[in-house]
């Protein structure tokens, strides 16, 4: 049986790597399709995980992201393509809701990464 999914790497040198996050397809023989995210976990020290919400994953002008309330450490907010690309970077201090700006994006799939730490979640958006 084969399972699908990919894996999100940092590489700071060539004799290591660290697993930021990976999601995969629970059902074997099963393709994620593309935009799908699997089972999306984020990894790292603290094994909490990032609680955070999109008011709509489906967007024309705007995303409404809901953030967890209380924090203290910053939350890095990546715009990523489906090749990977980082389109849109923000660093955000105590806000528990972020707008995003999307009406000059295409129309298509992309993906919302929010980082606190080493703690990463992600999130599949669609523009209309």
């Amino acid at each position: 049986m084969n399972h699908y999914g990919w894996v999100e790497l940092t590489v700071p040198d060539e004799f290591s790597a660290t697993v930021m996050a990976y999601g995969y397809e629970t059902t074997p023989d099963s393709a994620i399709n593309a935009g799908d995210l699997g089972g999306s976990i984020g990894i790292g020290g603290n094994s909490a995980p990032l609680q955070w919400s999109l008011a709509s994953n489906l967007v024309s002008d705007q995303a409404v992201i809901n953030l967890p309330s209380n924090t203290e450490a910053a939350l890095e907010i990546k715009l990523i393509n489906s090749t990977g690309q980082v389109l849109f970077t923000d660093v955000v201090n105590n806000v528990d809701r972020y707008t995003l700006p999307m009406a000059h994006y295409a129309p298509g799939a992309y993906f919302l990464r929010v980082q606190q730490g080493t703690r990463v979640a992600f999130r599949k958006l669609v523009k209309q």
